[in-house]
């Protein structure tokens, strides 16, 4: 059996991370590699939130021939640039990535309904130029997280959505990848 395990360079939970990559990925690969199986997976967690989040596979193949379909299927699914694959038991690591993202940290944003409401009118503001994939809350602050082609130009249809909410009054910007 051979091993993969890969760096999604992007702050997923459990749930979310099974619902954009895991579940997808093995209806991807599902007959086109022996033996595929997602085994595992984790969420890295820093002192401001999550971090990027991990996925653990094996297959019945070499894992040198499956690399580049894994890679292919995850860029196909979003993965963000910044990500990570290695082979089991092999110092080489492949870069890899096809989306950009950002976070907006919104001060003292905690109301659920509130926050939900302004997802669909970030989302409606990006258009196809990204979408909103994850977000938290802790004591400070609200995190929403979007992803796209370009980093750049959700940055630049994301402020007037963001002007034009009495609640989300010092928001600011931060590079995911």
């Amino acid at each position: 059996m051979a091993d993969v395990y890969v760096t999604i360079n992007a702050p997923l939970g459990p749930m979310d991370r099974g619902d954009r990559f895991e579940d997808p990925l093995s209806d991807l690969l599902e007959g086109k590699v022996r033996g595929f199986e997602v085994t595992g997976g984790g969420t890295s967690v820093s002192k401001t939130g999550l971090s990027n989040c991990d996925i653990d596979m094996a297959f019945e193949e070499p894992a040198d021939d499956v690399l580049p379909a894994i890679i292919a299927a995850l860029e196909k699914l979003g993965a963000p640039k910044g990500s990570v694959a290695r082979i089991g038991g092999k110092d080489k690591t492949v870069k890899f990535g096809s989306t950009e993202g950002v976070a907006v940290h919104l001060p003292g944003l905690d109301d659920a309904a509130g926050i939900q409401a302004l997802i669909g009118r970030c989302d409606a503001g990006i258009g196809g130029a990204g979408e909103f994939w994850t977000g938290w809350t802790n004591a400070e602050e609200a995190v929403l997280c979007f992803y796209g082609p370009s980093a750049q130009r959700l940055r630049e249809l994301l402020p007037p959505v963001l002007g034009e909410e009495p609640a989300a009054r010092g928001w600011r910007f931060e590079p995911l990848t």
